[in-house]
């Protein structure tokens, strides 16, 4: 009875513990794509809404990152489609 009371508590609980990882994990997505977007020449900012975000459009137009911040922006995109 003890164990079937315990497991109750634990399955009760677990919509919560799995509600808040899935909050933490869209705000880590949302700091991410803030960094991905500062990291942006300011010459395609303003393509942001029409190729999909700062991460869609620095994808697309990765030509357009200076080289000396290209492998760390690359890296910000990887990280953030790995989520």
């Amino acid at each position: 009875a003890i164990l079937a009371q315990a497991s109750s508590s634990i399955c009760r609980h677990r919509p919560v513990f799995v509600g808040k990882m899935e909050a933490m994990k869209e705000q880590a997505k949302k700091t991410l794509e803030e960094q991905i977007g500062n990291a942006a020449p300011g010459s395609i900012k303003c393509c942001f809404p029409c190729c999909g975000g700062p991460v869609g459009t620095l994808e697309k137009m990765s030509f357009m990152i200076p080289a000396d911040q290209k492998d760390m922006v690359m890296d910000m995109i990887k990280k953030y489609k790995d989520m």
